[in-house]
């Protein structure tokens, strides 16, 4: 019994360990010392003009159902009333 919980003692270090290499901030920082900083300066561009655009589509999304729940107010009004 103790074997087997320092064993899953081990196997869980183990994966923290391996979950922090390759994490986005470990890939961020390895990029970053391999790739000319001119090369790295233009993919973090990219990748917060995606960021953006991805919170721009999900608020554009808000935007769409609460019209789209707006327009089927009076119709579940209407249906109240039978």
């Amino acid at each position: 019994m103790f074997a087997a919980k320092e064993e899953l003692s081990k196997i869980q270090q183990e994966s923290e360990v391996l979950t922090s290499e390759v994490s986005d901030e470990a890939i961020d920082r390895k990029a970053r010392k391999l790739m000319p900083a001119a090369v790295y300066k233009e993919i973090a561009e990219l990748q917060e003009d995606v960021k953006t655009e991805k919170h721009r589509r999900s608020e554009l999304r808000e935007v769409m159902e609460l019209k789209r729940m707006s327009s089927l107010r009076p119709l579940l009004e209407e249906l109240e009333k039978g």
